[in-house]
């Protein structure tokens, strides 16, 4: 037997290289024909060594191997070498096969998990408000307990091969997010956390009910149905914490004429387009001022033709507001160059009056 390299025989490569040197090749080469002297192959060799046979797998020896293998030895590498020289006959499309179903079955895990978080109850005023891009990120792309491992693919599929380029318009975080909110809305469509959101913003913005079906048919938001049903569960809630301050303290309204245009899918005789006006109000509470006493308010103005000026506007107070506005009129004009000599700036009756 020789090695590949030198012609130097297995006999005197120990009296060449030294009584304590042998090739790596001599080595592999002398275990292989030991093997096939006991009429083991390596194939059974590997498989029962790694957890293929249970005396193997419980041995104290083996498992001592074992481990020096692990610690010793890089099976990424070993894997990564088999891939890269294996023939077209070799292993290499049994090992693209199991790589697959190995990240598959890893995901799957990820996948449930997200599902599970997505998941919102009932719709409400504070869930809607509650969204955050960012927490979502930040629970998406943590190892422990969010989808690390989809996240991180995702993202390395998203990015070009050489790095990130300068287009500041494309955020691959926000696109990543979408993607995985749309596959756990594929598995469930009660993991419409994002969804709600992005049909209650587009319905605001006014798109189309047919623009929305195609959103809705992509995963990205839920059906007209649904913000139908969405817009009036929010309005009944708005209505009844309105009806709760009102009762509770005082509020102020600021109130304006809107137009509205309602568009149908196909015009007909009984069903057209049209535009519509109306009064949109805000109820603003005040917190801390006591709501106003209606059996008094109405007990004091009874007799109208009985109210008088005074009654209904503090004449002091009007008084003070226009003292006040005399003295900044008169501190403007003494402020002018043209009363830059004037000898009375001095004056007592040209002091600031007391407040308001």
């Amino acid at each position: 037997m020789y090695s590949s390299e030198i012609g130097i025989s297995e006999l005197d490569s120990d009296d060449f290289y030294g009584p304590d040197h042998r090739l790596t090749l001599d080595c592999v080469k002398l275990v292989l024909d030991y093997m096939d002297s006991i009429g083991m192959s390596l194939a059974t060799f590997v498989d029962a060594l790694f957890y293929g046979d249970p005396e193997c797998t419980t041995d104290h020896a083996c498992c001592r191997r074992r481990s020096v293998f692990f610690s010793a030895i890089s099976l990424p590498k070993v894997l990564s070498r088999m891939m890269r020289f294996a023939t077209q006959n070799g292993p290499k499309e049994d090992l693209q096969a199991w790589s697959l179903w190995f990240v598959q079955d890893a995901l799957e895990d990820k996948m449930t998990r997200t599902v599970r978080h997505l998941k919102v109850g009932d719709l409400s005023v504070d869930r809607v408000l509650s969204l955050d891009f960012g927490k979502l990120r930040d629970w998406m792309e943590n190892q422990k307990t969010g989808c690390h491992t989809l996240w991180t693919i995702l993202f390395q599929l998203s990015m070009p091969p050489k790095g990130r380029t300068n287009n500041t318009m494309k955020n691959p975080k926000a696109m990543i997010i979408s993607v995985i909110c749309q596959l756990a809305f594929s598995r469930s469509n009660r993991a419409n956390y994002l969804q709600q959101a992005f049909s209650l913003f587009f319905k605001a913005d006014g798109l189309s009910s047919k623009a929305n079906m195609l959103l809705n048919h992509l995963g990205i938001t839920l059906s007209n149905t649904w913000q139908n049903e969405a817009v009036d569960t929010l309005s009944e809630e708005a209505m009844t914490t309105i009806r709760g301050s009102l009762s509770k303290q005082a509020v102020f309204l600021s109130a304006d004429n809107v137009n509205i245009p309602f568009h149908v899918f196909g015009q007909r005789i009984h069903n057209k387009s049209s535009f519509e006006s109306g009064t949109a109000a805000t109820v603003f509470p005040m917190e801390g001022v006591p709501p106003l006493d209606g059996p008094l308010f109405c007990k004091a103005a009874w007799v109208a033709w009985n109210l008088e000026y005074s009654d209904l506007v503090d004449i002091d107070a009007g008084h003070r507001i226009h003292v006040q506005k005399v003295y900044h009129l008169l501190q403007f004009l003494l402020n002018l160059p043209y009363f830059k000599h004037y000898p009375h700036h001095d004056n007592p009756l040209l002091k600031p009056p007391p407040p308001v």
